[in-house]
């Protein structure tokens, strides 16, 4: 009975959220992530990747590869069909942010209804490896089960995953995460950061990686008894213009101080 909130997305000609552009810029920041990172319910200005540019003025481009329902193994593929290779041939310092929340390890094992063609990756010898679509691996039976029983949260959150243990999940993430490092390492000469959002459960297996962490947890410590205060609305966990702000702000001090 009452809107949660009515914005407008600007989009670049490249099919990407817009963002600030400064042409004279010789340093990229280039942030991947799902709707977190694409600023779901707010004005452009108000995500954290604008937010990000304005902190760090014109001598930096910032790029918003953030999309609604994303996860790692989607940046993974982007790095892998060339988005990195345009960027560090115009640039001459490149930073790189992944930023992950909860869930986003079973969005990289095709637990997400929106992405049954979403690119696949599984271990092959030990490294992770493009292997198709996920629609290529499921059993005959999941179509017709999704399709029963997909809007149901006992469905999607035991049923459908209860067969995977919490440690491989994770190991899963990291590795890909992991993979995107390497690849941003070789292409742009720029490690890979992963910002975890509050109540992420998998941490430790990105840290097991070598990949480097920016913990935003201590910049929230009301998150888990007060949230609403950094939500765009009760019924949206999707967060609001005060919490992209404090993301900005770190996201600025980290690269400043990571040259």
């Amino acid at each position: 009975g009452e809107i949660v909130y009515s914005v407008t997305y600007g989009v670049l000609p490249s099919g990407w959220r817009v963002t600030p552009q400064h042409p004279e810029a010789s340093t990229a920041v280039v942030v991947f992530g799902c709707s977190f990172a694409f600023g779901e319910g707010l004005e452009d200005e108000q995500s954290f990747p604008w937010q990000l540019a304005e902190r760090l003025g014109p001598g930096y481009q910032v790029f918003n590869f953030g999309f609604p329902g994303y996860g790692a193994h989607h940046m993974l593929s982007w790095i892998e069909s060339g988005i990195l290779d345009d960027i560090a041939a115009r640039y001459s310092k490149v930073h790189v942010f992944y930023s992950t929340i909860r869930g986003h390890e079973l969005r990289g094992l095709g637990y997400s209804q929106w992405d049954p063609y979403g690119p696949w990756y599984g271990f092959d010898k030990g490294r992770i490896v493009r292997k198709g679509v996920f629609a290529d691996d499921i059993s005959p039976l999941r179509p017709a089960t999704d399709a029963l029983f997909g809007k149901s949260l006992l469905y999607r959150k035991f049923l459908k995953t209860k067969l995977i243990p919490h440690f491989l999940r994770f190991k899963h993430h990291a590795a890909i995460i992991k993979e995107a490092d390497r690849q941003s390492r070789r292409i742009a000469g720029a490690p890979l950061t992963a910002v975890l959002w509050p109540r992420v459960l998998f941490a430790e297996a990105i840290r097991e990686e070598g990949v480097d962490i920016l913990d935003l947890s201590p910049l929230f410590p009301d998150w888990e008894n007060g949230p609403d205060k950094y939500r765009l609305h009760p019924s949206d966990g999707h967060p609001n213009a005060l919490a992209a702000s404090i993301v900005a702000k770190a996201l600025a001090d980290y690269v400043r101080s990571n040259p």
